[in-house]
């Protein structure tokens, strides 16, 4: 991509997110998004970072301040690290809430950007790229997060980026250097952000990483040492951080593990795909009706919606580009089941009928998830380059006829 179209893709975010978070910018000093509680948590965590480190030159994952005298561990605490470390030199200049509220419309950017920028990678379309980053990092899910003030589901910024590292490194078949940090770079940031993410691009890895092999399975020695590599130099950098959250996890009784139920509760209902966005000014009352009624009394359902303009877009590209597709068909279709949780819900009804999370859900690390619903954010990966193909094919169809070409720039549109 050349910087004028890198310049343009941030320039539309910038205004997107102003316009998604308005009134927010005009109140940037003494009001933070989110429901109460949970944008709040992510606000103390920014603050107590600074004063661990700054002030009583102190581990910031643990304190006194909560359960005092005894105290507490932070290791699963959702801290998001990493933005609460970017925070620190911001917190002294310009103010902790100015800092808080700032990096949350940064994150919406560089997630339009990530997005636009692995798009572009796989369709070579800038019109596609352009509305794929749109779609993702402003769609139903993601602005549901800012909602409801969990910042750490917000910055998925780093998963198209390891994607699009991994493809690459993938595609070149050998020791390509670049690929192989910019992979293990992305992982570390996005395990920084939430720890939950290692487990989304762990299993995209495995997915990934065996579509290679089946492809050229006499390629093994090129394609799957880079790779472990990349993974073995993010869980190095990890390690300090990683490793005490182990022994945590590994003692008697560890608190963070949730029962199967807990779990259930937070898993997608198959109709919560098919309702329109929560948050739309047209039809949102009735879908978050409908959502509600699909849910337990009480919890709050991961929004899971995509817009049927992107799923029609991603229909078009999946039929008109089978082969490039066929990748993206599969990975989305398997987050897609798994974000169903352990037994199927259907349309209000819980069943019985046991579903592939089931066996993820017997390890330890996976129970203190909690939320399956989540894990329709790579399947929201994958529908956007699937839209994107569907964008590149549209821009085709109007430049092979000029007739049809305002037509389908206002389709594109």
């Amino acid at each position: 991509m050349d910087r004028r179209f890198v310049a343009l893709i941030c320039a539309a975010a910038l205004a997107l997110a102003l316009w998604f978070t308005w009134p927010l910018a005009a109140l940037l000093s003494d009001h933070v998004a989110g429901r109460s509680v949970d944008a709040e948590q992510f606000l103390w965590s920014f603050w107590w970072f600074r004063e661990a480190l700054v002030a009583r030159h102190s581990s910031p994952f643990v304190t006194g301040m909560l359960y005092y005298p005894e105290g507490v561990s932070l290791r699963y605490f959702t801290t998001n690290t990493l933005h609460a470390l970017l925070s620190i030199p911001l917190q002294p200049l310009l103010g902790l809430v100015p800092a808080f509220n700032l990096i949350g419309l940064a994150i919406f950017v560089a997630t339009c950007f990530s997005m636009a920028w692995l798009a572009y990678d796989v369709t070579g379309s800038r019109a596609g790229a352009l509305l794929a980053g749109v779609a993702f990092a402003f769609g139903p899910t993601q602005l549901f997060h800012w909602r409801v003030g969990q910042y750490n589901m917000l910055s998925v910024e780093f998963l198209p980026l390891y994607i699009l590292a991994l493809r690459r490194l993938l595609r070149a078949g050998g020791w390509n250097w670049r690929a192989i940090l910019a992979c293990a770079a992305a992982l570390a940031c996005a395990a920084l952000c939430d720890w939950q993410f290692v487990i989304y691009l762990g299993l995209y890895s495995l997915l990934a990483v065996g579509a290679a092999l089946a492809r050229s399975p006499r390629e093994w020695r090129r394609i799957l040492p880079p790779a472990i590599v990349a993974g073995a130099l993010a869980l190095a950098v990890l390690l300090p951080y990683v490793l005490p959250m182990l022994r945590e996890l590994a003692s008697d009784n560890p608190y963070m593990l949730r029962k199967e139920i807990d779990t259930i509760y937070h898993s997608a209902d198959v109709a919560e795909f098919l309702l329109p966005n929560p948050a739309s000014p047209i039809w949102g009352g009735w879908a978050a009706r409908q959502a509600a009624a699909l849910n337990a009394p009480g919890i709050i359902p991961t929004v899971v919606s995509s817009s049927y303009v992107l799923l029609a877009l991603a229909l078009l590209g999946a039929l008109a580009q089978r082969r490039g597709a066929r990748f993206w068909l599969v990975v989305g279709a398997c987050f897609w089941l798994l974000s169903l949780g352990p037994r199927l819900k259907w349309f209000g009804t819980q069943t019985d009928v046991p579903l592939p999370y089931l066996a993820l859900f017997q390890l330890k690390l996976v129970q203190i998830t909690r939320f399956p619903a989540r894990y329709a954010i790579v399947t929201q990966i994958c529908l956007a380059v699937l839209a994107a193909y569907g964008v590149a094919t549209l821009l085709r169809a109007g430049v092979q006829s000029r007739a049809g070409r305002p037509r389908t720039w206002l389709a594109a549109l």
